[in-house]
Protein backbone atom coordinates (compact mmCIF):
# COMPACT_ATOMS: atom_id res chain seq x y z
CA UNK A 1 0.00 0.00 0.00
CA UNK A 2 3.02 2.30 0.25
CA UNK A 3 2.96 2.62 -3.53
CA UNK A 4 -0.68 3.67 -3.51
CA UNK A 5 -0.06 6.26 -0.81
CA UNK A 6 2.85 7.68 -2.80
CA UNK A 7 0.72 7.88 -5.97
CA UNK A 8 -2.04 9.70 -4.10
CA UNK A 9 0.42 12.08 -2.43
CA UNK A 10 1.96 12.96 -5.81
CA UNK A 11 -1.44 13.51 -7.38
CA UNK A 12 -2.60 15.67 -4.46
CA UNK A 13 0.61 17.72 -4.12
CA UNK A 14 -1.10 20.88 -5.44
CA UNK A 15 -4.57 20.22 -4.01
CA UNK A 16 -6.63 23.25 -3.11
CA UNK A 17 -10.09 21.74 -2.73
CA UNK A 18 -10.84 18.03 -2.88
CA UNK A 19 -14.05 16.10 -3.44
CA UNK A 20 -14.07 12.42 -2.54
CA UNK A 21 -17.02 10.85 -4.36
CA UNK A 22 -18.00 7.42 -3.01
CA UNK A 23 -19.90 5.43 -5.64
CA UNK A 24 -21.59 2.02 -5.55
CA UNK A 25 -24.51 -0.05 -4.35
CA UNK A 26 -24.27 -1.18 -0.71
CA UNK A 27 -27.02 -3.74 -1.37
CA UNK A 28 -24.73 -5.63 -3.75
CA UNK A 29 -21.92 -6.85 -1.54
CA UNK A 30 -18.53 -5.49 -2.54
CA UNK A 31 -20.03 -2.98 -4.97
CA UNK A 32 -20.65 -0.64 -2.03
CA UNK A 33 -16.90 -0.22 -1.38
CA UNK A 34 -16.74 3.38 -2.60
CA UNK A 35 -19.66 4.45 -0.44
CA UNK A 36 -18.14 2.74 2.60
CA UNK A 37 -14.79 4.50 2.10
CA UNK A 38 -16.67 7.82 1.86
CA UNK A 39 -18.67 6.98 4.99
CA UNK A 40 -15.48 6.31 6.97
CA UNK A 41 -14.00 9.62 5.83
CA UNK A 42 -17.24 11.46 6.63
CA UNK A 43 -16.84 10.48 10.27
CA UNK A 44 -13.64 12.54 10.47
CA UNK A 45 -13.62 16.22 11.24
CA UNK A 46 -12.68 17.34 7.75
CA UNK A 47 -11.28 20.74 6.82
CA UNK A 48 -13.21 23.25 4.69
CA UNK A 49 -11.22 22.29 1.61
CA UNK A 50 -12.50 18.71 1.61
CA UNK A 51 -15.98 17.52 0.70
CA UNK A 52 -16.96 13.85 0.95
CA UNK A 53 -20.04 12.66 -0.93
CA UNK A 54 -21.73 9.27 -0.45
CA UNK A 55 -23.23 9.20 -3.94
CA UNK A 56 -24.39 5.59 -4.12
CA UNK A 57 -25.57 4.45 -7.55
CA UNK A 58 -26.50 7.93 -8.77
CA UNK A 59 -23.42 10.16 -8.62
CA UNK A 60 -25.01 12.37 -11.29
CA UNK A 61 -27.43 13.61 -8.61
CA UNK A 62 -24.51 15.38 -6.90
CA UNK A 63 -23.05 17.25 -9.89
CA UNK A 64 -24.51 20.62 -8.85
CA UNK A 65 -23.09 20.28 -5.34
CA UNK A 66 -19.67 19.34 -6.75
CA UNK A 67 -19.65 22.18 -9.29
CA UNK A 68 -20.57 24.72 -6.58
CA UNK A 69 -17.70 23.45 -4.39
CA UNK A 70 -15.25 24.10 -7.29
CA UNK A 71 -12.72 21.37 -6.43
CA UNK A 72 -9.20 21.35 -7.85
CA UNK A 73 -9.21 17.56 -7.43
CA UNK A 74 -11.96 14.95 -7.65
CA UNK A 75 -11.34 11.43 -6.36
CA UNK A 76 -13.98 8.91 -7.36
CA UNK A 77 -13.90 5.82 -5.14
CA UNK A 78 -15.65 2.77 -6.53
CA UNK A 79 -15.56 -1.00 -6.91
CA UNK A 80 -14.24 -1.94 -10.33
CA UNK A 81 -13.19 -5.02 -12.24
CA UNK A 82 -9.55 -4.96 -13.30
CA UNK A 83 -6.77 -7.51 -13.49
CA UNK A 84 -5.82 -8.12 -9.86
CA UNK A 85 -6.88 -10.22 -6.91
CA UNK A 86 -10.04 -9.24 -4.97
CA UNK A 87 -9.38 -6.52 -2.44
CA UNK A 88 -6.69 -4.88 -4.56
CA UNK A 89 -6.72 -1.09 -4.75
CA UNK A 90 -5.53 0.86 -7.80
CA UNK A 91 -5.45 4.52 -8.78
CA UNK A 92 -6.52 5.13 -12.38
CA UNK A 93 -6.46 8.21 -14.57
CA UNK A 94 -9.67 8.93 -16.43
CA UNK A 95 -8.11 8.10 -19.79
CA UNK A 96 -7.44 4.57 -18.45
CA UNK A 97 -11.07 3.88 -17.56
CA UNK A 98 -11.57 1.99 -20.80
CA UNK A 99 -9.74 -0.98 -19.26
CA UNK A 100 -11.80 -0.86 -16.08
CA UNK A 101 -15.31 -2.29 -16.11
CA UNK A 102 -18.25 -0.84 -14.20
CA UNK A 103 -21.72 -2.31 -14.26
CA UNK A 104 -23.95 -0.87 -11.54
CA UNK A 105 -24.19 2.80 -12.43
CA UNK A 106 -27.02 4.47 -14.24
CA UNK A 107 -24.56 6.77 -15.98
CA UNK A 108 -21.03 5.82 -17.04
CA UNK A 109 -18.40 7.52 -14.87
CA UNK A 110 -16.63 8.83 -17.97
CA UNK A 111 -19.80 10.73 -18.94
CA UNK A 112 -20.10 12.10 -15.41
CA UNK A 113 -16.48 13.27 -15.51
CA UNK A 114 -16.94 14.88 -18.95
CA UNK A 115 -19.95 16.78 -17.61
CA UNK A 116 -18.07 17.99 -14.52
CA UNK A 117 -15.02 18.99 -16.58
CA UNK A 118 -17.31 21.15 -18.71
CA UNK A 119 -18.05 23.28 -15.64
CA UNK A 120 -14.73 22.83 -13.83
CA UNK A 121 -12.27 22.53 -16.75
CA UNK A 122 -9.08 22.28 -14.70
CA UNK A 123 -10.28 19.73 -12.14
CA UNK A 124 -7.86 16.81 -11.73
CA UNK A 125 -9.79 13.53 -11.65
CA UNK A 126 -8.72 10.07 -10.55
CA UNK A 127 -10.51 6.83 -9.80
CA UNK A 128 -9.56 4.91 -6.68
CA UNK A 129 -10.77 1.43 -7.62
CA UNK A 130 -11.25 -1.53 -5.30
CA UNK A 131 -11.43 -4.97 -6.94
CA UNK A 132 -14.56 -6.76 -5.66
CA UNK A 133 -14.73 -10.43 -4.77
CA UNK A 134 -18.50 -10.74 -5.06
CA UNK A 135 -21.24 -8.46 -6.27
CA UNK A 136 -24.51 -10.22 -5.51
CA UNK A 137 -27.77 -8.72 -4.38
CA UNK A 138 -28.26 -8.83 -0.62
CA UNK A 139 -24.69 -9.91 0.18
CA UNK A 140 -22.41 -8.21 2.70
CA UNK A 141 -18.95 -7.05 1.64
CA UNK A 142 -16.29 -9.77 1.56
CA UNK A 143 -13.39 -9.81 4.03
CA UNK A 144 -10.96 -8.83 1.25
CA UNK A 145 -13.05 -5.81 0.30
CA UNK A 146 -13.58 -4.75 3.91
CA UNK A 147 -9.80 -4.82 4.39
CA UNK A 148 -9.35 -2.70 1.22
CA UNK A 149 -12.00 -0.23 2.43
CA UNK A 150 -10.17 0.18 5.73
CA UNK A 151 -6.80 0.59 3.99
CA UNK A 152 -8.13 3.12 1.47
CA UNK A 153 -9.83 5.19 4.19
CA UNK A 154 -6.72 5.08 6.38
CA UNK A 155 -4.40 6.17 3.56
CA UNK A 156 -6.73 8.97 2.51
CA UNK A 157 -7.13 10.18 6.11
CA UNK A 158 -3.35 10.27 6.55
CA UNK A 159 -2.85 12.23 3.35
CA UNK A 160 -5.65 14.68 4.15
CA UNK A 161 -4.19 15.27 7.60
CA UNK A 162 -0.82 16.07 5.99
CA UNK A 163 -2.15 18.22 3.14
CA UNK A 164 -4.77 20.15 5.10
CA UNK A 165 -3.08 20.20 8.53
CA UNK A 166 -6.01 18.85 10.52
Amino acid sequence: MAGLKLQLERWLRNVGRLVVLGVGNRMQGDDGAGVLVARRLSKLRLPEGVMVVEAGVSPENFTEKIVKFRPTHLLIVDAALFKAKPGSIRLFTIDRLGGVIFSTHRLPLTLLVDYLKHFIPNVEVRLLAIKPERVEWGEKPSAATLHAIDEAAKILAEILAEKFNF
